[in-house]
């Protein structure tokens, strides 16, 4: 009997153990983990380490009651991310649960202002820069865009200042430098930000391209195709780092590499513009006009309006023995030059004039007219930035439209043409 009263004893403060450790495991794993998880998130999301800080926000959501903080959480790294569909869907459900309103206004204006809604953020700037705390890179470059956009050239250079003081490891500062200094055309200082960025980066592809850009511009090519070479050892289909190298052979002079990269590149893509134009070129530099012709015209199809587009066209036309043809095109660009020279003299007054709607539509007009509808719509676009309510910029936006849709299907049409295609063994 006292052996067995002993054994039940016994059972009883083992279950009773078991019990408790039961309890604790469920106390730890649904209350202190999830808040370990969480603590860590947050500490996560301040050093910008965004997939980690996702993994835990996982764990945290399947074992966490505090639902209103883990889909906030997953906003922010959302919105970092640029993926404002999936950070709106976090935020209404932050909202669901409860989470404080002034901090789902804040992500709101982060959203607003990284998707280029300058107008929308003006009374809000300084709360942002006040309490930036980790997300001052993103703060930071929508507000150097949105000083750029204005050429608020002095303002934007200010904050960029800062940013690359306070964020040194950001490479994205040193990129949007490298890109105001080529704005600027101030190519050497151009180099060095790009290189600046590369050396915190080397995987950043915009960084590299706009490395090589500045250094063609610097004529320095044999470099430039050092560049332009790494982006294609990561990506063979990039088609402008192929056009570049292409660029880079002609300038050096090798007509037969120069012709090889370009061909590649009209077979990846027969409307590549810029490939087109290089390749037109470099048959009428070694005397192959008829194929030069060729090249020249598909691009001149869907931008008849470039001035220096049809003057190459004309030449190429004449030395094929086309003059009558060739007249037409050259008479154009002579016809542009008084246009063209008064586009110019305009541009120089706009860092001077940021504000002035009325000088941006100028600029709109004349550039669309003789250069690139392209960019001629995206100057009205600017003067409508700066004076929604610029009536001609509507009206002309308005008028085009049709226009606009109708070039992009051209070229959809031709990219489809199956006649533009090269084989790899075409002697031409």
């Amino acid at each position: 009997m006292i052996v067995q009263a002993w054994c039940m004893s016994w059972w009883t403060r083992l279950k009773s153990r078991r019990g408790i450790l039961a309890v604790g495991l469920v106390i730890v794993v649904f209350g202190v983990i999830p808040e370990i998880a969480i603590w860590r998130v947050q500490s996560l999301i301040e050093l910008r380490q965004h997939p980690q800080a996702q993994r835990m926000l996982s764990l945290a959501n399947m074992l966490s009651v505090r639902r209103g903080e883990v889909h906030f959480q997953m906003a922010r790294i959302k919105r970092r991310q640029r993926d404002f569909e999936r950070m709106r869907e976090h935020l209404l459900v932050a909202e669901s649960a409860g989470w404080p309103v002034n901090l789902l206004h804040r992500e709101q204006w982060l959203a607003l202002a990284q998707t280029a809604q300058y107008d929308a953020m003006q009374t809000h700037w300084q709360e942002l820069f006040t309490h930036a705390g980790s997300d001052g890179p993103e703060i930071c470059k929508a507000y150097v865009l949105g000083a750029m956009k204005r050429f608020r050239i002095g303002d934007a250079r200010r904050v960029l200042a800062a940013w690359k003081s306070d964020f040194p490891q950001d490479a994205n500062a040193h990129a949007v430098a490298g890109w105001i200094h080529g704005v600027q055309m101030e190519w050497s200082d151009a180099q060095t930000e790009y290189q600046l960025a590369l050396d915190l980066d080397p995987s950043d592809t915009k960084s590299r391209r706009g490395l090589a850009e500045a250094l063609m511009q610097r004529m320095l090519f044999t470099k430039a195709m050092e560049e332009w070479s790494t982006i294609l050892k990561t990506d063979v289909t990039n088609i402008d780092a192929r056009v570049g190298c292409g660029e880079c052979f002609l300038r050096l002079g090798d007509s037969n590499s120069a012709r090889k990269e370009l061909l590649a590149a009209i077979e990846q893509d027969p409307m590549q513009v810029r490939g087109l134009l290089l390749a037109g070129q470099l048959e009428l530099a070694v005397g192959n006009a008829e194929q030069s012709v060729a090249w020249l015209e598909r691009v001149v199809a869907v931008r008849p309006e470039d001035a220096e587009l049809r003057y190459t066209y004309g030449r190429a036309l004449r030395a094929a023995g086309q003059l009558d043809a060739a007249r037409e095109h050259l008479q154009y660009r002579l016809v542009a030059q008084e246009h063209l020279s008064r586009l110019v003299q305009l541009l120089k007054k706009i860092p001077f004039e940021p504000m002035n709607a009325d000088l941006r539509a100028d600029v709109a007009e004349l550039t669309f007219q003789w250069k690139s509808h392209h960019e001629g719509r995206q100057w009205f676009l600017t003067a409508l930035d700066v004076d929604p309510h610029h009536q001609r910029s509507l009206e002309f936006l308005a008028a085009h439209e049709s226009e606009f849709r109708e070039r992009l299907n051209i070229k959809n049409e031709m990219h489809s043409d199956q006649s533009y295609s090269l084989r790899s063994d075409d002697p031409q």
